[in-house]
């Protein structure tokens, strides 16, 4: 009787750390999932980019963008508006002006070409399409640091 309450608790603890290390490879492969998603994505807007076929770039641009922030600052995009998300980027990030016009500057750039079919000159495509890869590495950035750390 007294090696069984020993052997019910190892057992216990073992099971506990299995499923412990399961949950996290799990949750590993979801984020990557979403991640890599992203990524190729952007490879997407790339050659939209390369095609110079704007309606369509800036709208996946936008898409790959909202759903990096909603990544990111852990909310839901959809539904928001422009205005909605750039309210709660700023409250999740604080007090930082510069990357607030930045986000600002991608979204509502997206929102005038989707909305007015403005042409959109090559300089303007390629820094959209480099500040939405930017904040997608920076994503990906911080998933490799909270995966170090948990």
């Amino acid at each position: 009787m007294t090696i069984v309450i020993p052997i019910v608790i190892l057992s216990s603890l073992v099971f506990y750390v299995v499923e412990r290390q399961r949950h996290k490879a799990k949750a590993f492969v979801e984020i990557k999932t979403e991640y890599e998603t992203l990524l190729d994505d952007l490879e997407k807007a790339d050659v939209l980019r390369k095609e110079n076929n704007v309606s369509e770039f800036c709208t996946l641009i936008a898409k790959v963008f909202k759903r990096a922030l909603s990544k990111r600052y852990k909310f839901k995009t959809g539904g928001m508006t422009t205005r909605d998300i750039i309210k709660r980027v700023s409250k999740e990030c604080g007090n930082q002006p510069e990357y607030i016009n930045e986000i600002s500057a991608v979204l509502n750039t997206c929102d005038q070409v989707k909305y007015n079919k403005d042409a959109l000159v090559k300089e303007k495509q390629d820094y959209l399409y480099e500040r939405t890869r930017n904040l997608v590495q920076e994503l990906g950035a911080q998933f490799l640091v909270n995966r170090s750390t948990t």
